[in-house]
């Protein structure tokens, strides 16, 4: 753990310089030139990095959830990159905050799953009193970073550990995407017997939202705080989730990341339902910080932020979801 002395030498103008060079292309592309650059292993490595890499300004997107949603499946696969970051189905895999450089423009952080079964457990333990306290240091700290893509496992009830860290990192003043994930597997596991007997029926449209509502209502989600579902089974996904990252990567802080978040799903929940067609993978479409178009496609309604919207309120953390 902790950083190396030599992986981010050189990079600060030249990584800048680069990153406006490729403004017209997305922050993540179907080939992407990836390098590992730190990873943070305590609380003391955050601070290190913020006193001695002060030039590295560059944006940066968290990758949180709870342990076995599908984290590092999702880097890999949104990267295109296989074996990049460690994927396994035992817990605690991801045992630091690992911060890879994305095109010279981007930084990705891999940040360690929550939510051990056994409290009383080994990781259990670690976590509360190491990696929690790493995580929470980071949220709160790092002033480069613009969002988080909030990774729950659509088939799965939230749970006391869910909701802490979501706190957590409303608390930190972090924007944040949901994004459930394993979507692919709703009609073909128990899950999908379960949501049968639950709901009286087999459909998985029908499944979907029912899961969905399951999920945002157990976190206690912002009623306009849009959500996506992911599959690493499947391209469309993939590529809406890369235009996510490109709009909240145009952004020039967290506050303005909240706005492209928040003005999206506004511009969608105020389309007339018969006007918009939309996939079962699809909740709302963003747009750069700029309020310019970031390339969606022409017959899909324009969910650019409006003049003046503000970031999420607590008047708007309901118990209700956007359409």
């Amino acid at each position: 753990g902790g950083l190396g002395r030599s992986e981010v030498q050189g990079m600060g103008g030249s990584a800048v310089d680069a990153a406006a060079s490729v403004a017209k292309k997305f922050a993540i592309n179907k080939h992407n030139k990836v390098k590992l650059i730190a990873s943070l292993s305590s609380k003391n490595d955050v601070q290190e990095r913020l006193e001695r890499y002060k030039y590295m300004n560059l944006p940066e997107i968290a990758v949180v959830g709870r342990t076995n949603s599908g984290k590092s499946s999702l880097i890999n696969h949104l990267l295109g990159k296989t074996g990049l970051a460690k994927t396994s189905s035992r817990s605690g895999k991801t045992t630091s905050i690992n911060l890879y450089l994305i095109n010279d423009s981007l930084i990705l952080a891999d940040v360690p799953g929550y939510g051990f079964e056994h409290k009383t457990s080994v990781l259990s333990k670690k976590w509360q009193r190491v990696w929690g306290p790493l995580c929470r240091g980071y949220l709160a700290s790092t002033p480069s970073l613009r969002a988080v893509l909030f990774l729950a496992d659509v088939r799965w009830r939230p749970v006391e550990d869910d909701r802490i860290f979501s706190c957590a990192v409303n608390e930190a003043g972090i924007p944040a995407l949901l994004v459930l994930t394993k979507d692919d597997r709703i009609n073909n596991d128990a899950t999908a017997r379960q949501v049968a007997h639950e709901i009286g029926t087999s459909s998985v449209h029908e499944s979907r939202s029912y899961l969905t509502e399951r999920v945002r209502k157990g976190l206690d989600w912002p009623a306009l705080g849009p959500h996506i579902h992911y599959s690493t089974e499947l391209v469309p996904p993939r590529k809406k989730l890369r235009r996510w990252i490109d709009s909240l990567h145009h952004a020039q802080d967290a506050q303005e990341a909240a706005t492209v978040l928040l003005g999206a799903s506004r511009q969608a929940a105020q389309t007339p339902a018969a006007t918009v067609t939309m996939s079962p993978h699809d909740s709302t479409l963003p747009v750069h910080a700029n309020n310019q178009p970031e390339g969606a496609p022409h017959d899909t309604h324009d969910t650019r932020p409006q003049a003046g919207a503000k970031t999420l309120s607590a008047v708007e953390k309901q118990n209700t979801h956007t359409a």
